[in-house]
């Protein structure tokens, strides 16, 4: 899943020419987010947000678009890796 979209969100991120495909692809990572299956939210949490937050610049980037329980599980894998104060 993230060997597949990573690419495409970095990209797009760092050309910010299709910012309404952003917005989608970040709607659906909330819907994944707010998902009650725990495995969709372990899939988004390993695949997606770890890789981010292992650039701070595309995790940045990232976070003006994510939703907000997006941002909470970010926040949280960010911590737990040690890699937020």
């Amino acid at each position: 899943f993230g060997d597949i979209l990573i690419p495409v969100i970095k990209d797009l991120l760092k050309k910010r020419d299709d910012v309404q495909l952003i917005h989608r692809i970040f709607n659906f990572l909330e819907k994944m987010a707010i998902c009650p299956d725990k495995y969709v939210k372990e899939v988004l949490i390993t695949s997606v947000l770890e890789v981010l937050g292992d650039e701070p610049k595309f995790l940045k980037l990232a976070l003006e678009f994510m939703g907000s329980r997006t941002k909470e599980l970010s926040n949280e894998i960010e911590t737990f890796l040690g890699r937020k104060p």
